[in-house]
């Protein structure tokens, strides 16, 4: 059985699929710079989990790097475990989000046992290019930092902005590292459990089927199964469209926010069906700025603060929506903030 085509365009382009089994989906590689055979697990609840038991195979006290501002149950699972976070934060640059290299070289030196890492990139809809994640991979391998890689959001990428496959950046990258992939947002599959990872090191891979044994997260979904397997067979056009609709919901938010909000200014989202928006001209903060937009506006954002203090201006929006919800999300937003001038 093989995933095709669309399973071309993501994760699962690293392998061919064998055979599926009890435990999961076993693949074997289909080009020569992949590693001879990598397993791929299918466990629920879909994603979490996967993450929280590779960092629970260091020690509590150990370092844990994450870039900032992040996804919080990415930096949420290194603090409650008991393992100390080290935030690297992200730069302005050039128009765009992209890592601090130097700060993470320097971070990394200091005794850093495993690197998070979110791509593309939520909340900022970053797609980092192959350039940005071969500056990450080579520190991590110079600082021997195993690297966990959630990729979650790949399938919602434009054409112009492809995505780049960690694990496809040389056998030494994907050796130190886990790649994590799910269908739950490219097709909405997170009710059926399907994450799905990429873990070439044998030992690790064995530390970490324990680890789902003893919490009792290898529970077999065969409604899952048919339907990832449907999505990457027949889903291919449905989601042409559905990213090509993405990228016009953006394109519209960012006109709307220039013409008739300009006190918030989208940043350019390059993929994901996230946009985070710069709200630093209005004159709250933190949950006082996500208390204005639910309760003046009507709106319930994702807070800028929950990704890090890096986000205290900031919020996030889903623009996988149809269009006159974003419109009417837009126009209460607007006679809300305009209502700001007449107080």
């Amino acid at each position: 059985m093989k995933l095709t085509p669309l399973a071309d365009r993501v994760i699962l382009k690293m392998v061919e699929v064998e055979e599926t089994t009890k435990g999961g989906i076993i693949l074997t590689a289909s080009a020569k710079e992949k590693p001879s055979v990598a397993e791929v697990i299918s466990v629920g609840p879909g994603g979490m989990v996967d993450g929280h038991d590779v960092v629970m195979t260091v020690k509590p006290g150990d370092k844990v790097m994450v870039p900032m501002p992040n996804y919080d149950p990415l930096f949420d699972m290194v603090t409650r475990g008991g393992r100390k976070l080290v935030e690297t934060p992200l730069v302005w640059k050039d128009g765009r989000y992209t890592f601090d290299f130097a700060d993470m070289e320097a971070k990394a030196a200091s005794g850093v046992k495993v690197l998070v890492l979110s791509s593309p990139h939520n909340p900022t809809g970053r797609v980092w290019t192959r350039q940005e994640l071969e500056g990450v991979a080579e520190i991590c391998l110079r600082h021997n930092i195993f690297m966990l890689v959630d990729e979650i959001h790949c399938d919602i990428v434009p054409p112009e902005h492809p995505h780049t496959t960690f694990g496809l950046l040389g056998e030494e990258v994907l050796c130190h590292s886990m790649v994590c992939y799910s269908s739950n947002k490219g097709f909405n599959l997170g009710g059926l459990g399907m994450a799905t990872l990429v873990l070439a090191d044998d030992d690790m891979r064995c530390k970490f089927n324990e680890e789902m044994s003893i919490a009792q997260t290898r529970l077999d979904n065969i409604f899952g199964m048919a339907a990832l397997i449907a999505a990457y067979n027949d889903g291919e056009e449905w989601l042409d469209q559905v990213i090509a609709y993405i990228s016009d919901n953006k394109a519209y938010l960012d006109q709307f926010l220039r013409e008739r909000i300009p006190q918030i200014r989208m940043i350019p989202s390059e993929g994901t069906y996230l946009v985070w928006l710069d709200c630093s001209q209005l004159p709250y903060r933190g949950m006082a700025l996500e208390h204005f937009m639910i309760n003046e506006a009507k709106v319930a954002f994702c807070a800028g603060y929950e990704f890090g203090k890096q986000g205290e201006a900031f919020l996030r929006m889903n623009v996988a929506c149809p269009r006159c919800t974003l419109t009417k999300a837009l126009e209460q937003m607007e006679k809300a903030i305009n209502g700001l001038s007449l107080q």
